[in-house]
């Protein structure tokens, strides 16, 4: 039970002197890659005995293990912050608030899933606008009686016309019957004064 209990304690220990070592690998990797240590996780297996030399050093292919590890995390890290740009820089191509379609990359999703629902949101965003602008312009009819151009000319220079002095000239007309019909209403509306002398 002694020499039981005494193996058990120099395994601890010396697993503890392997982790020791493959944190010391997983630090001088990630600093190479700009990474943080606590973004790569440790594997058990990298711990066993197996994967060090005799002289209790990581054999080459642990090491190499371990720098694919780094590598892979690394280009994760690139790809996940460049759909991250790609994804803000399209929201705001949009007219919409870019922080809530960002963090969409950090629940796993890419650029390419969420630029159609950035398209869908955005033309959601323009057909309500669309609606809200076309209320408006109704209500605004609605509030205002229909006039026409003469009407409106009539109210603004009513007050003008007043004290405006008056001229008097001779205009010969050549035109359709319709067409002077529509002349004639137009003259009316605006209230000049008129004499028709029609050629024989």
């Amino acid at each position: 039970n002694k020499i039981d209990s005494q193996i058990k304690e120099f395994e601890e220990k010396t697993k503890e002197d392997r982790k020791v070592i493959v944190l010391a690998e997983l630090t001088e990797q990630a600093t190479n890659y700009g990474l943080e240590v606590s973004e790569i996780e440790l594997k058990s297996s990298w711990l066993n005995s197996s994967n060090f030399t005799a002289k209790n050093k990581l054999t080459k292919k642990i090491e190499k293990e371990i720098l694919a590890e780094c590598i892979e995390i690394k280009q994760r890290k690139d790809t996940r912050e460049q759909n991250k740009k790609l994804v803000e820089s399209y929201a705001k191509a949009n007219k919409l608030e870019p922080h809530s379609w960002v963090m969409l990359i950090d629940e796993g999703l890419t650029a390419a899933n969420i630029f159609p629902k950035i398209d869908a949101a955005a033309k959601e965003v323009l057909e309500q606008e669309q609606r809200e602008l076309e209320k408006a312009e109704a209500e605004i009819k609605q509030a205002l009686p229909n006039k026409t151009a003469v009407e409106v000319h009539k109210e603004l220079h009513a007050e003008e016309s007043e004290d405006e002095p008056t001229y008097s000239f001779t205009l010969n007309i050549t035109g359709t019957a319709k067409q002077i019909s529509i002349i004639k209403k137009t003259i009316e509306d605006l209230g000049v004064k008129y004499q028709v002398e029609m050629d024989e």
